[in-house]
């Protein structure tokens, strides 16, 4: 690795540090990572998305291909077989790839899909929720809030286990990427992550 800022050697400064533990364990890893791979797909005539860094764009005549790069996770769909499958052969030169086949769950994401259309569902990730909320035996409502609490200030006392309310509340956003129902009223009660009081659980749960 290069010789971190602050640290260098003047005497040697066309020289490297060697590692003595993986790679991964180093704060600049991911980002270093991401760099070189995509570096590599530039070169191949992808372009970044204008809208987010991690998406990947092949766009040549009829061909589209889209690659989603998350870590050392990624995601490889196109309409054009062949370029895909001359594009693994292209990228297996430089780095060890592990196809996995047709897709059916991504970063979490159960992906289903027909002619036409994907589906995207969080079902494993929705029932650990419930879990970790202590909600299991819950029944379905056709109403994601509960308009009968208001969030208002109140003299309750806070909860004892705080963290549990804000780690909720985390897991939460991340499921309104399938579930965009509950993310006004989750993003409603991350407004009250810094002050727990029963009623706010209720209206959590």
């Amino acid at each position: 690795m290069l010789q971190p800022k602050g640290f260098e050697d003047k005497a040697k400064l066309n020289h490297v540090c060697l590692l003595h533990k993986a790679i991964y364990g180093l704060k600049q890893a991911p980002r270093q990572w991401y760099n070189m791979f995509t570096s590599s797909l530039t070169s191949f005539g992808f372009t970044h998305s204008k809208s987010d860094p991690s998406p990947l764009i092949f766009h040549k005549k009829s061909t589209q291909i889209y690659i989603l790069v998350y870590v050392d996770d990624i995601l490889i769909i196109g309409n054009n077989d062949t370029e895909i499958s001359t594009l693994i052969k292209q990228l297996n030169q430089s780095y060890a790839l592990k196809p996995l086949g047709h897709v059916h769950n991504f970063l979490g994401i159960k992906i289903q899909s027909d002619s036409n259309r994907y589906f995207l569902s969080q079902p494993n990730y929705a029932n650990s929720i419930l879990q970790l909320a202590g909600h299991t035996k819950c029944k379905p409502t056709a109403n994601p809030a509960y308009t009968k609490l208001p969030l208002t200030i109140s003299s309750d006392p806070i909860l004892s286990d705080s963290a549990l309310f804000r780690r909720i509340i985390r897991s939460l956003q991340y499921l309104t990427l399938t579930r965009p129902d509950i993310a006004f009223n989750v993003n409603l009660l991350s407004q009250h992550m810094h002050n727990p009081l029963p009623t706010r659980i209720h209206l959590l749960k």
